[in-house]
């Protein structure tokens, strides 16, 4: 009986995925202009992204606050 449930959690496991090491780390910066337009933040916040991280990034969000756009990129 006790074998048959070690099998029965192995093919859990399995079928369910085991964690990887793999996670997603997000951080955010910002940087202050003149003025900030949110299509060209996002343009911006791309463009740092790909140059500080390389070409895996992805800019989750960007927003304008006042002057300052600001970045959530994920690499």
């Amino acid at each position: 009986m006790e074998a048959r449930s070690a099998v029965c959690f192995l093919l859990v496991l399995v079928l369910l995925g085991t964690p990887t090491a793999s996670a997603a780390i997000c951080e955010h910066f910002s940087t202050k202009d003149l003025f900030c337009i949110k299509y060209l933040c996002r343009g911006f916040c791309h463009d740092e992204a790909v140059n500080l991280r390389g070409k895996h990034a992805r800019v989750m969000r960007a927003w304008c606050h006042g002057r300052r756009c600001n970045c959530n990129v994920c690499h």
